[in-house]
């Protein structure tokens, strides 16, 4: 299976990486494949400077401006990018829990006649189920989630969303939310609804 790592956004605005002029912007993000290749360390310097198509005195030049800037730092088991281990978590795989997740959202599905996104986030976080897995009450463990992660005093907001789209949606925007770890969860939340666009129109009911 092809490795990938993450590669976040805020990257754009971080000055350590937009001063890299454009050899060692790219040096950096071929030394970020090269880590997730041998999950989560450096090879042997020669073996860096083979993978980066350069001999190995220009390679430790390239490491050591890396270093420099604070992109590349050197602990017991040698060096590696910043942050490398708390970026690139272990969570990222599939689990039972996600089975079980997933067969929850299907008949959940079934019963109220929507399809949920089947997306990568469920792979990642599953903030939507109680302490033992089982989801008896899914409006309430919904509401739970929703408001441990974006507090209680967001629950008008929320409902807003919820009206506005439906509640599967708003759950898989908040757990994409939560895979992400965004910087602003409102904003980034509000941000996959737009994309997604408006829930099914709820059936009006003759009185």
């Amino acid at each position: 299976m092809s490795q990938w790592f993450r590669m976040y956004a805020e990257v754009l605005d971080d000055p350590k990486v937009q001063r890299l002029n454009g050899e060692d912007f790219k040096g950096w993000v071929n030394i970020l494949c090269l880590t997730a290749k041998h999950n989560g360390t450096l090879p042997a310097a020669s073996d860096i400077a083979f993978a980066l198509r350069m001999d190995e005195k220009k390679a430790a030049k390239l490491l050591q401006r890396l270093v420099s800037c604070g992109l590349l730092v050197e602990d017991e088991t040698g060096l590696k990018p910043n942050k490398w281990d708390t970026r690139q978590y272990k969570s990222d795989v599939s689990t039972s829990r996600v089975k079980r997740f997933r067969e929850r959202s299907k008949k959940q599905d079934e019963t109220e006649g929507e399809t949920a996104p089947d997306t990568e986030t469920e792979a990642e976080v599953i903030p939507f189920s109680n302490e033992n897995g089982s989801a008896s009450d899914p409006d309430k463990v919904f509401w739970d989630s929703a408001k441990a992660f974006l507090g209680a005093s967001k629950a008008s907001l929320i409902g807003k969303w919820v009206s506005q789209h439906d509640r599967p949606s708003v759950a898989a925007a908040i757990a994409s939310a939560q895979a992400e770890r965004a910087v602003d969860p409102i904003a980034f939340i509000e941000g996959v609804l737009r994309k997604n666009g408006p829930g099914r129109p709820k059936p009006r009911i003759a009185i």
